[in-house]
This record gives C-alpha cells, sequence and structure tokens, in this order.
C-alpha cells in the first residue's frame, strides 16, 4: 500500500468515488515459511459503519496524520521482532515516523514531509 492508496482508505475518498473503506493489520506466524508476515485486509464499511461514521466528528488532519503513521508503522513491525535483526535504516525509519508530530509542518504535511520506508 502505498502513501495514496493509505490516505484514500482513512479518508474514505479518493478520485474514483469509491465506498468508504476499512483496513485492519495483523501479525500472522506462517508455519509453512516459519516467519511473521503482516496481513492487512482492506474491505468496505457496512452500511451501519458508514452511518455511524457520518455520525462521529470528522477527524482533524493530526488525527488523520496519527492514524497514517500507525498504518506505516503496522506495515514495519515484522522487521521488528525479537528474532529478526533490524536495519539500522528501518530503525531510523520506524523512529522517524514516531518523531513525526514533531516535523515543522505538523499536521499540514504533504507527502514529501513522510520519512521514505527503505527497502
Amino acid at each position: 500500500m502505498n502513501y495514496e492508496e493509505a490516505i484514500s482508505s482513512l479518508t474514505g475518498s479518493s478520485s474514483d468515488e469509491q465506498p468508504p473503506m476499512k483496513q485492519t493489520a495483523e501479525l500472522v506466524f506462517n508455519a509453512e515459511t516459519q516467519q511473521w508476515e503482516n496481513v492487512i485486509t482492506i474491505e468496505p464499511l457496512s452500511e451501519e459503519e458508514v452511518a455511524r461514521r457520518n455520525a462521529e466528528p470528522r477527524p482533524t488532519k493530526a488525527d488523520e496524520n496519527r492514524e497514517l503513521r500507525t498504518i506505516l508503522l503496522s506495515m514495519t513491525d515484522e522487521y521488528a521482532i525479537s528474532d529478526r535483526p533490524l536495519s539500522d535504516a528501518m530503525r531510523e525509519y520506524r523512529q522517524a515516523l514516531r518523531d513525526i508530530t514533531t516535523h515543522p509542518n505538523w499536521p499540514n504535511l504533504e507527502e514529501s514531509d513522510w520519512p521514505v520506508k527503505p527497502e
């Protein structure tokens, strides 16, 4: 999932007018490969969830950015498991995500303000 897809999943909007979506992330152990895998599920909200969401106060930009940060961190959780060495680049990336609220443009971040995930 890239930045634009993550934003669309949070806001429920996109240029294609797709229905609002919800995302769940789960860390699952794959017995066949003997490795932990990050399983991300994206599915449309039910009518009840859409109604409940529309009745709630809209999240602030800061709230949305914190949620995006949580999603991006969860996408790298598999690299932070104790039995898998964490590279310096990944450690710095994860720390930069945690420190994003201290960015000078917070909460009005542009895509270029977000740290770039290392390969």
